[in-house]
């Protein structure tokens, strides 16, 4: 409620606290706050209706107010079945006790609903995160940021300014656990997202990781910044699951121990464990475009169709601001049936509303140009992707050039495509340069190599690609790598090599589906080839 509305972080924050405290209960279920940031001041609220939305029967809302050195809170506790009001204060209090505020209301809430409270929760709960409230606002810019970063445009950007803020609010507290945590975090994710896969990046996330450690090794935030770390750095399923174990044992609410626990089942193959355990996360965290993303994703590797459908229809619910997971839903009928023009209505309707959400669906709609041979539509979507680092299917970062390059060549511009895909050689071979041991870096260069026509260059490193990360050390990318082969195959005209991989694809969850297999100009090699359309038959949807 301040007229200075640089503090709305500051009231997110708070709300923030507040559930994280209570989420601490392990006699509590606790929604994360991810899912109930769209019901923010200014939205038309309808308690009942957001308890049934979110599972929960209760409803802790209120306001801050911040001024000065003082703050008011005011706090009620509503049954969304009776829209009655259970518990309700106000708190007028200097603002450096505001962690004690956010501790009162977190044991007020938890004795008005006769949770059980162990001495470890009390502790817990009473412990406050920083004593230094520039550090405190320091790190909530940061969580601000992060919880917008997954506009996939911006990403990269609001990463490196979140890094900025933890990297100062540390500099004023070495104690400020929370921050290393989450600094922890955005250096790691920034690693395994591939915007910043080197040596120096995994240090960086491994300092902040040890002086977490350093600072609480029993806590629950610390095994949990541990798991992220080993996962997202290391591939090390069997450290990160130990660490999840500990963590779930000490955050009972927390929503990323399935989360994370769903995503190394599916990287060791296991997708029935891996779709319970999103599932599971996506009851403490309903509204997380994160889960719904990877659960859709996830789904619709697994070629059903329905459920992934069933998701996507969540991410509408919950009002997605990120153009990029509205096309989900058009992305299954392609997928499932080869039925394009329900993504033509939905980059249409998205393209309406700016220029930066046509930049953001810009992928979606090359690929739909590329889809229906309509290549100028394709180049026109192509100019608006960054000029390097275009996200791909599975964290592999592309030049803008090569997609250039092939638009190029299939308009039957010889020339014009070699110049793309040479500036796009060198993009990518400096990319594996820094980056060596990097599957998705070699994958790109192998790609690149096909629109340059060094076949055996090409075949070579896609095979590497694919020797680093090999199914049975990750069903999910793994089969990304084989895919990659396979079209590399195609195009250099190794089409025994492309089928046999593409058969063994469709054995398990892959990217390969009825719709990208007839309607991808990168397969038209294999057209006239009767066993690739028998594996296109054998894809066809089912008629009801």
């Amino acid at each position: 409620l301040s007229s200075d509305q640089e503090n709305a972080f500051f009231a997110n924050g708070m709300q923030d606290e507040i559930l994280t405290n209570l989420a601490r209960v392990a006699d509590l279920k606790v929604i994360s706050r991810s899912s109930v940031q769209q019901y923010k001041t200014g939205v038309a609220r309808n308690l009942k209706e957001i308890g049934q939305a979110l599972g929960v029967t209760y409803v802790l809302e209120g306001s801050v107010q911040r001024v000065g050195g003082k703050v008011r809170v005011n706090a009620q506790l509503i049954d969304t079945r009776t829209d009655g009001h259970v518990w309700a204060n106000r708190y007028d209090r200097d603002l450096a006790d505001v962690f004690g505020i956010q501790t009162e209301v977190a044991e007020n809430i938890a004795a008005q609903l006769k949770a059980r409270l162990s001495d470890f929760e009390k502790a817990a709960i009473a412990e406050r995160p920083t004593s230094d409230m520039a550090a405190y606002d320091l790190y909530l810019r940061a969580r601000q940021l992060a919880d917008e970063s997954f506009v996939l445009v911006n990403a990269r950007t609001e990463s490196q300014q979140s890094i900025r803020y933890l990297n100062e609010a540390v500099g004023r507290d070495p104690n400020f656990l929370a921050a290393w945590c989450a600094l922890a975090e955005v250096n790691d994710s920034a690693y395994w997202i591939g915007y910043d896969r080197t040596p120096a990046r995994l240090a960086q996330a491994q300092t902040a990781v040890d002086a977490a450690v350093k600072l609480r090794p029993d806590a629950g935030e610390t095994h949990l910044a541990q798991a992220r770390h080993a996962y997202w750095g290391y591939r090390d399923y069997t450290r990160a699951r130990e660490h999840l174990a500990i963590a779930g044992r000490l955050l009972p609410n927390s929503w990323e121990v399935p989360y994370f626990t769903g995503l190394i089942d599916r990287r060791q193959g296991d997708w029935e464990a891996s779709n319970r355990n999103l599932e599971r996360a996506l009851v403490l965290n309903p509204g997380s475009l994160i889960i719904l993303n990877e659960l859709a994703g996830s789904y619709s590797l697994q070629r059903n169709f329905d459920q992934a459908a069933r998701v996507t229809a969540q991410i509408g619910k919950f009002g997605a601001k990120d153009p990029f997971l509205l096309t989900w839903k058009p992305q299954i009928d392609i997928d499932r049936d080869g039925n394009a023009a329900p993504m033509h209505a939905r980059l249409d309707e998205l393209s309406r509303r700016g220029p930066e959400s046509a930049r953001a669906v810009a992928f979606n709609a090359m690929f739909l140009g590329l889809f229906e041979r309509d290549f100028e539509a394709a180049r026109q979507s192509m100019m608006l992707l960054p000029k390097s680092e275009v996200p791909g299917l599975s964290n592999e970062i592309f030049p803008r050039a090569y997609f250039a390059g092939q638009i190029a060549k299939l308009v039957g511009k010889p020339q014009e495509a070699k110049e793309y895909f040479t500036a796009a050689r060198v993009e990518a071979a400096a990319l594996v340069a820094g980056q060596p041991e990097d599957a998705q870096a070699m994958v790109v260069l192998a790609l690149v190599g096909v629109g340059l026509g060094n076949k055996e260059d090409a075949l070579r490193e896609a095979r590497r690609a694919g020797d680093m990360l090999p199914v049975s050390k990750d069903a999910y990318d793994g089969s990304m790598m084989r895919m990659y082969l396979a079209m590399v195959a195609a195009n250099v005209g190794e089409k025994a090599l492309a089928i046999s991989e593409l058969q063994e694809l469709v054995k398990i969850p892959s990217s390969v589906n009825y719709g990208q297999l007839r309607l991808n100009p990168t397969w038209d090699p294999l057209r006239s080839d009767p066993r690739f359309e028998a594996i296109v038959a054998s894809l066809a949807p089912v008629k009801k």
